[in-house]
């Protein structure tokens, strides 16, 4: 599960050289707006409100508004200064979901986001049901990388099918 290492935790080296990390390791790009990968999309950037501050939206609305998002972030296009991809890879006990993003606003800075959604394909979920709350989370840096993993009560969450897991890795180096 999840691996990517180097292009999410460590970068180095131009786009292309990443995303080619990324392939090798079995992953496959995808650019088709599936109900499948705009699900997961959803649900990889709802994460944020859902954790914190809705502002009073429900959490159909909340999934609804991102679905949207999902399908205009697929269709947004490459600068050389931002770029974003969006990887598959499935075993036959999970799917996962990647959206690599890279950013170098300035020559000597680099960031690099990546934001995974884990699904189980078996009916014995590795969903977090010990938890009241609706979703639990923690967050550690390490090196230069903030990780946070939230995982999904979904008992909390009637009429949806959250992933088992979601997680954003967020990287930045500045050099000199």
């Amino acid at each position: 599960m999840i691996d990517v290492g180097g292009p999410c935790f460590a970068p180095e080296g131009p786009f292309e050289t990443l995303i080619s990390q990324i392939e090798k390791r079995g992953w496959q790009a995808t650019q088709r707006p599936e109900d499948a990968l705009i699900e997961d999309l959803a649900w990889i950037h709802a994460v944020i409100y859902l954790n914190s501050d809705t502002g009073g939206a429900s959490t159909a609305n909340i999934l609804e508004i991102q679905r949207k998002a999902a399908r205009g972030l697929m269709r947004k296009k490459d600068i050389p200064q931002s770029k974003s991809r969006f990887f598959k890879n499935e075993t036959s006990e999970v799917a996962e979901t990647l959206i690599f993003a890279w950013r170098k606003p300035q020559e000597n800075v680099l960031q690099v986001d990546c934001r995974y959604s884990i699904r189980s394909k078996t009916e014995s979920s590795q969903h977090n049901e010990a938890s009241p709350s609706m979703i639990t989370s923690d967050h550690v840096r390490i090196g230069d990388t903030t990780v946070q993993r939230y995982s999904f009560n979904p008992t909390n969450f009637p009429g949806e099918k959250p992933p088992a897991v979601v997680i954003h890795t967020e990287h930045m180096t500045v050099s000199q």
